[in-house]
Order: C-alpha cells, then sequence, then structure tokens
C-alpha cells in the first residue's frame, strides 16, 4: 500500500471520495482504432485495457471516467449519461468521459466513421457493436460502483514536469506542415498534473494524472495495448490498493519522443509514474471542497465548403472523400462541429478544464499564459471526440490536424479561425474570474521543448541512479585519464548529415556514416593535444540501426594505419588494437531498440601520435548494404559532458 502523512496543518474538512476499476479488454478479434492501414484485427494483447471511474462529492457528485480507447464517441457518452442520470440523478454536466487516446484499442460505432465507412465486412462492424454495447453496460455499472465507494477522503493536488512529448508538426521554410516528425521549436505542455485521494489514515487510495501526449509510442503495431497511459497507470496500481487514472491533455499536435516499440511505450509510462509518486510524496495543496460543474456545448463554425456538385462527382469515386461524400448524400451540409466543454472548479484553488476532441497544444499554451496556470489542469479527449481541433496558428500552417483529418471525422471543410476566441471564451466564463491570472503568478517553463543540455541536466540524477557498481568503476577509470576535447571540426564526411537523438535524447544535425558502401570515411580533427604522454580523447556520438544486416563494421584509422575494429552495440562497449596500446570505449547514455547516442573515449599509448598539435581521427565502413550507422556530434562539447558525468557520480 502507498501510504503517505496526511499534511500537518490541513483543516479541510474530508470530502467524499470513491473509485472503482474494470477490464475492458476485448475477447474477440476486433479492429483497432487509430491508423487506417491497419485493416486485419488485432493480434494479440500487449497490456490490458481498462475502465476506471472516480467519483467525488456527496450531495452532488461529479464523476470522471477515464477509459483506455483511441475515442469515445458522442453517441456513446450520451447514453451512459442518460442511464446514469435514471439510476442516480446525476445531470451530464456533471459526467465526464474521458480516453486515454492509445492507438492500440479497439475502435468503437461512431468513431471516426469515414476512416472505416466501405472497408469493412459485416461481421467486423458487428463485432465493433457488440464491443460498444459492452463498453457502454461497463461504464455505466462502473460508475456505480464508484459512486457506491464513496468514504470520506482529504484531495492534494499539484503539478510536476515529464518531457516524453514533442510538436510533431514538422514544418518547411516558409511555416507550412510538411508531416509528422519531431519540430524541437514548436510548442509543448510538459506539466504533469496529479491529483491524490487518502483515506482516514492517510493512505493513498486514487491517483489522477494528465500529460499532453498522444499514446501512439508503439506506432501501427497491430495488438492490444494502453501504451504509455496504461503502463504508468499500471505501475502505479502495483504498488498497493490504488486505482490511478490518466487522462491526456492537449495532446493532438504532441508524440511521444522516441518511439516505436513496446520497451519505449513501457518506458515513458515507467518515467510518468515515476514522477507522479514524487508528486504524491511531495508538500502538495490541499483542496478545502468537492468540486462544481458547469458545462456549455459550442458549435464551432467551419469554412463554406464546396457545393452539391463537388460531392456528387467524388461520391462516384474512391477513397475517403468519396465515402465522406456519399455519407453526405441527401442530407443538410453541416456548418459546425459541436464540441462539449466543461470545468470542475474546486473553489478557487484548482480549476480543472474538459474539452471535447483532439485538441491542439496551443489552447493550452494561450489558457496558461492568460490565466493562472498555478491553478489549472486542461484535458482534452474528452465526452466526445467529433474530430481535430486546430488552432490559428495550426490552421494558417495546413496540414493534417487542419484540413484532411476533417475527412476521417466526417466534416467537409476545415474550421473557420474564429474557432480559438469562441473556445477560449466559453471557457473563461466557465471558470469565471476567480483564475484571472495574479500579479505573483511566475512565467510557465513548460512551454517548449527543452534543449539537450537541459535535458541531459535534468535526466542524468535518475540515469546516474540506476548505474550499477561496476558501471561507476568503469567511469572513474575513464575520468583519471582526463580526457580532452576529441573533435574540433571535421574534415571529410563521405557520409551525410541528418538528424537524430543524442547523447541526451534530443535531436541533433550532425555526421554519419553508414554501413551502406565500403570505404566511405568520416574524418576529423581533434583540439590541440600535448606531445608524448598517454593520451585520451573524448567525443559524443552515437551508433544505431540495430535491426540492419550486421557487417564487418567500421575501422578506426590513426596515422593513416587501421588499428581496431567496431561496430554497432547498445551497452558498454570497449574494443581494443591487437597490441592493446589504443582502445576505444563506449558508453550509452540514451538508448532506444535500436539506436543509442553516448560518449567515446580514446585512448592511446604514450608517444603513438609525436609531436603537439590537432590530431586526425578517421572512421571507415568496412560494410555495405546496410543502413547501421555510426554518428558524430561534432556540436556537442564533449568535455563538458563529461564533467557533468563526474560531477553526478561524486
Amino acid at each position: 500500500m502507498l501510504t503517505l502523512l496526511i499534511l500537518l496543518g490541513s483543516t479541510a474538512a474530508p470530502i467524499q471520495v470513491g473509485v472503482a476499476r474494470v477490464e475492458i479488454t476485448p475477447t474477440e478479434p476486433l479492429l483497432l482504432a487509430g491508423y487506417g492501414s491497419r485493416r486485419a484485427e488485432f493480434t494479440s494483447v500487449d497490456s490490458p485495457l481498462h475502465a476506471r471511474a472516480l467519483a467525488i462529492g456527496e450531495v452532488a457528485p461529479l464523476v470522471l471516467l477515464a477509459i483506455d480507447n483511441a475515442g469515445v464517441p458522442a453517441t456513446v457518452v450520451d447514453e451512459v449519461s442518460a442511464r446514469v442520470e435514471r439510476l442516480h440523478g446525476i445531470p451530464a454536466e456533471r459526467l465526464v468521459v474521458a480516453s486515454t487516446h492509445t492507438h492500440s484499442a479497439p475502435t468503437l460505432t461512431g468513431y471516426a466513421p469515414i476512416l472505416w465507412a466501405g472497408r469493412t465486412s459485416a461481421e467486423q462492424r458487428e463485432a465493433t457493436q457488440r464491443y460498444t454495447d459492452q463498453l457502454t453496460d461497463t461504464l455505466v455499472s462502473l460508475t456505480t460502483r464508484a459512486l457506491d465507494a464513496r468514504a470520506p477522503a482529504t484531495l492534494t493536488w499539484g503539478q510536476g514536469r515529464v518531457e516524453i512529448a514533442s510538436n510533431r508538426r514538422v514544418l518547411d521554410g516558409n511555416g507550412d506542415w510538411r508531416g509528422f516528425g519531431h519540430q524541437t521549436d514548436g510548442p509543448v505542455d510538459h506539466s504533469l498534473p496529479a491529483l491524490v485521494a487518502r483515506d482516514a489514515e492517510g493512505e493513498v487510495f486514487a491517483l489522477w494524472f494528465g500529460y499532453a501526449c498522444h499514446c501512439t509510442t508503439l506506432g501501427d503495431r497491430n495488438t492490444i495495448c494502453g501504451d504509455w497511459a496504461g503502463y504508468a497507470c499500471g505501475e502505479l496500481e502495483a504498488d498497493g490498493d490504488v486505482v490511478a487514472l490518466c487522462t491526456i491533455g492537449c495532446g493532438a499536435d504532441q508524440g511521444p519522443q522516441p518511439s516505436g516499440s513496446l520497451a519505449l511505450a513501457r518506458e515513458h509510462g515507467a518515467s510518468i509514474a515515476h514522477e507522479v509518486r514524487r508528486l504524491a510524496a511531495s508538500e502538495l495543496t490541499t483542496l478545502q471542497r468537492a468540486p462544481v460543474a458547469r458545462s456549455q456545448q459550442v458549435d464551432l463554425p467551419l469554412v463554406q465548403p464546396p457545393g452539391r456538385a463537388y460531392w456528387a462527382a467524388r461520391s462516384v469515386e474512391d477513397g475517403f472523400e468519396a465515402e465522406l461524400a456519399r455519407s453526405l448524400s441527401g442530407k443538410p451540409m453541416p456548418t459546425s462541429v459541436p464540441l462539449p466543454i466543461t470545468t470542475w472548479t474546486f473553489g478557487d484553488e484548482l480549476g480543472v478544464v474538459f474539452l471535447g476532441g483532439e485538441v491542439v497544444v496551443d489552447y493550452a499554451v494561450r489558457l496558461k499564459r492568460e490565466a493562472d496556470w498555478t491553478r489549472l489542469w486542461v484535458n482534452a479527449y474528452c465526452d466526445g471526440v467529433p474530430c481535430y481541433v486546430p488552432s490559428r496558428r495550426v490552421l494558417a500552417e495546413g496540414g493534417y490536424e487542419a484540413e484532411f483529418s476533417q475527412v476521417y471525422y466526417g466534416w467537409p471543410a476545415p474550421f473557420d479561425p474564429a474557432v480559438e476566441d469562441l473556445i477560449h471564451g466559453t471557457i473563461g466564463r466557465l471558470l469565471g474570474p476567480g483564475f484571472a491570472i495574479r500579479p505573483d503568478t511566475p512565467e510557465p517553463s513548460f512551454l517548449a521543448y527543452p534543449s539537450a543540455a537541459d535535458l541531459w541536466a535534468r535526466r542524468l540524477p535518475r540515469w546516474a541512479a540506476d548505474l550499477t557498481g561496476e558501471d561507476r568503476a568503469w567511469l572513474a577509470e575513464r575520468f583519471a585519464r582526463n580526457a580532452l576535447p576529441g573533435c574540433a571540426r571535421i574534415a571529410t564526411n563521405e557520409g551525410e548529415r541528418s538528424e537524430w537523438y543524442d547523447y541526451a535524447g534530443g535531436l541533433r544535425e550532425r555526421a554519419a556514416l553508414r554501413q551502406s558502401e565500403r570505404g566511405r570515411r568520416l574524418v576529423w580533427a581533434t583540439a590541440p593535444l600535448a606531445h608524448g604522454d598517454r593520451t585520451a580523447v573524448v567525443f559524443a556520438g552515437g551508433l544505431g540501426y540495430e535491426s540492419q544486416p550486421a557487417t564487418r563494421g567500421y575501422s578506426l584509422v590513426l596515422n593513416g594505419a587501421a588499428v581496431l575494429t567496431f561496430d554497432l552495440t547498445r551497452s558498454r562497449t570497449t574494443w581494443t588494437s591487437l597490441d592493446g596500446g589504443i582502445a576505444l570505449h563506449y558508453l550509452p547514455t540514451w538508448t532506444a531498440p535500436e539506436d543509442t547516442g553516448g560518449l567515446f573515449w580514446l585512448e592511446v599509448r604514450e608517444g603513438f601520435w609525436r609531436g603537439p598539435g590537432q590530431r586526425t581521427i578517421e572512421v571507415r565502413s568496412l560494410g555495405e548494404g546496410s543502413r547501421r550507422w555510426f554518428a558524430l556530434d561534432d556540436t556537442v562539447d564533449a568535455s563538458a559532458v563529461e564533467q557533468q558525468l563526474r560531477d553526478a557520480l561524486r
């Protein structure tokens, strides 16, 4: 059991709180939501799916349902709300249905309808409807369980920070959308709000946290999984008799970095769980009263859609737009999209915003600059996911979230830029003046992606704490060599310059030499070195693409002669010359399933380099036909990174 002391000096009256959890992993083959390329039913289960409920308050309780699913459509939300109101007298404005937006959960009837229109069999549609009906029933019974479980509790809350999300909207030189990737200067929201419920004995029994990021770490892997949100909840619930709920912030244009594997989903989940645990053990703000809910639906205007003749012409074609045209036939042309907005206000201590749709991060950025972000928590993917909700900036840039994603959701045109002010005005009215920015409100520091140096400084303490005694001894031996800067400038690059992850896990443009063609070279000069003594130099770089075919690797050439060979590794490794006089050491400080980034130390015997001055280091490909790579981070001061390592291990 995760146990914490109730904060001394708190005089808050107990608040009635109840939680419940149920597994919702499907028991029959189903299509998964999120990627139209997956047209077959899922193949296996990587981790179970859950729905979780949190009920707060006694006389007029509020209920939050957090569901491991890409998006619960408004039709399901409406049905659950109606049945809950009949059973418990709780109106729709006091019930929030939130999706974790994992792309590894079954699609539901009514979610992104054009994505599957004309592409599924009757059997697949019937199976989807069965799961949708089962989930609807489950959410109603889950709500009842949470309400029945209410007991006196103390609620506290606070905000932490994790740096998993990055802006995925890559722009060209003109500021227009180019595709998905990692736009390091794009807006982000790295805040991690969390609410902690403790029972009368001070034991934590509920944790609710949020983060603004897609649950797409696995890519289009065709398996069931809660992604990072599911793994974070699972880790926290493994601590004891705790229910952990995750809601997603304005993460529509935010992707987890790095991505691409089950291992990374687990790693991201562990990072978030670690921060939630840290928050729960810290001094948080005690909430004095149960929340009050306010809700309003706003109609977001579309720009003028193409005329009927356009859609008639499209309807006889193939593709998503043709399916949209056929769905519009004989119906009034939509001119707006309904978007639900709800707020929960715990006095003036915490204002929680719940937005429908896939909302881009700009909405959270603007809210947290115009209101008091220290008392604000913003969520999206709530009470129906009718479409993406772009900002004025995103609409101007164009691309997926602004334009052609509308087709998948069944809308005939992009939004009018006026939607941004309409949404913000509605949120302001629902929150009320009590959450206006104060003169002493600090500037938020979590709305920009950190530099590699900042990432390294924040991750280094935890990284160092995980080192084994053997790792520490190995590093101590390297430090004793007093390494000098090992890269001053690149002389020859017969490879490429590309952008990939460096020693800190941040994207960086660097020189890269692949094993695609034998004999290609990467040559660089060290900083000036002294004459005579045994010499050690340090430089930053990386090795990667483990799944590519293995070849003979690389040759390290010094003084015009090959002295040793090395190849891809994902762990601490030393390569030595035949006579033992030259050694190349590699320490990965950032790892992913295919790649690593870190520090290289090159040690040469006394007298090997004659005379003072710069030295030349050459790496030459010995392989061909493989995209395995060696990279040199020529813009990194590796000596400074090494010093940070020294300081962390003192």
